[in-house]
């Protein structure tokens, strides 16, 4: 694996991370405004930030795929300058 690779896999792993983190935060502090304030649950918030949460579990383990196809694979071997076009 490559270093740009690497690089494109560990950003798209800190994305996924912080997308997980922040709205399973966001979904616990809908609760607790709820159990606090006694007021009701807005069901169509909390689905849309587990969409996200989710949306976010799956950049984590696609991260790999999408870093190679990010960084452009350059496993194909690479011609030479010093010959002609043909």
């Amino acid at each position: 694996m490559d270093p740009i690779q690497k690089a494109a896999q560990l950003l798209l792993r800190l994305i996924a991370t912080g997308l997980i983190l922040i709205s399973g935060l966001l979904i616990g502090l809908e609760f607790l405004a709820h159990r606090a304030k006694h007021t009701e649950l807005n069901l169509i918030k909390i689905a849309a930030l587990a969409l996200l949460c989710l949306a976010g579990i799956g950049l984590l383990a696609a991260s790999r795929r999408l870093a190679a196809r990010l960084a452009g694979e350059t496993d194909a071997p690479e011609a030479d300058d010093d010959t002609p076009p043909e």
